[in-house]
Formats: structure tokens, sequence, C-alpha cells
């Protein structure tokens, strides 16, 4: 079976944007819940900061046509300090590793998907 993934479920119940029954204050909301549900600030757990761009990445198809993930971060604040929260747990290597290339990588190999729509 698949594994439940909640920001594959927000992209559907707020696509096409403007038309479905999910938009404004309550597509803000959802979006936190799900940011903060698939990506939870627990030590505990140990969840990879990959884990947040994942969920980020797939999030950003809300926003293709207006700069993908980086206009998530521009219409939520709570993007960014959910960013910072989960940095501030601290991060092993690997994590290390990710946060300082794999994150820009990850940006860079986005645009030309993002811009060429």
């Amino acid at each position: 079976t698949t594994p439940l993934s909640l920001p594959t479920m927000l992209v559907s119940a707020a696509t096409p944007v403007g038309t479905a029954s999910l938009k404004g204050e309550a597509l803000a909301s959802a979006a936190r819940w799900v940011l903060q549900t698939a990506v939870p600030l627990s030590s505990d757990i140990g969840v990879p900061v990959s884990d947040f761009w994942a969920a980020l990445g797939t999030m950003a198809a809300l926003a293709a046509k207006k700069g993908g993930e980086r206009a998530l971060w521009q219409w939520w604040p709570f993007v960014g300090e959910w960013w910072r929260a989960l940095l501030a747990q601290g991060a092993k290597q690997k994590s290390a590793e990710f946060i300082f290339v794999g994150v820009v990588s990850k940006l860079a190999d986005r645009q030309k998907d993002v811009y060429s729509k």
C-alpha cells in the first residue's frame, strides 16, 4: 500500500487554486496543519530536515505558476517559522550536509520546473 501523504492530499483538495473549496484562510490553516503534522518537531522521532523539503516540494504545486516553494514562504510566514524551529533542534552531520548543499541544489533544480511553465 502507498503511505498516506498529507501534502499530496492538501494539493488535491486545493487545486485548481481559486476554484477549489479550500482557499484563503482555510487553505492557510490546512497548510500549516499539514506541514506541522508531516514534519513534527520532535527529537524523539528524529525527522530529517529533508522531510520538510519533501513536504514543501509537494505543496509547491499550490503555487506552481507563482514561484513554487518560494511563493509558499512569501504567502505563509509559518513556513519559515517551522523551518527555523526545525533547525533549532540541531542537526546531525548528514542533515547539516543536506542543509548546506542539498537545499540549494534542490531549489536550483526546481527553478527550471517552476519557471518553464
